[in-house]
């Protein structure tokens, strides 16, 4: 699917009543072009709880700045185990 029109949207809104309904229709309808970033705070965690239960295959990224906390890698290593995913790794252009 490309850009969605007015009219799709207004059709497809009222059938989104919760978050797992709105997640659902992305990855059902978006994946693999569409991913979750993630920084690994509490909120992230439950969001890639929620893809990770309806589409194993769901895709998610960070941004490494170099510069993250050992804790970080560490949430990062027990959500990969616990739900069989692997984080898309992105870092900053260090020439620039």
């Amino acid at each position: 699917m490309g850009k969605f029109t007015q009219a799709q949207l207004d059709e497809i809104n009222p059938t989104l009543k919760t978050p797992q309904d709105a997640l659902k229709w992305a990855l059902d309808n978006l994946h693999p072009r569409v991913a979750k970033a993630s920084s690994f705070g509490a909120e992230d965690s439950v969001i890639i709880d929620m893809m990770a239960k309806i589409n194993p295959k769901a895709r998610f990224f960070t941004l490494d700045t170099g510069r993250l906390n050992p804790e970080t890698y560490t949430i990062m290593d027990e959500l990969s185990k616990k739900y069989n995913i692997t984080f898309e790794v992105m870092f900053p252009d260090a020439k620039r």
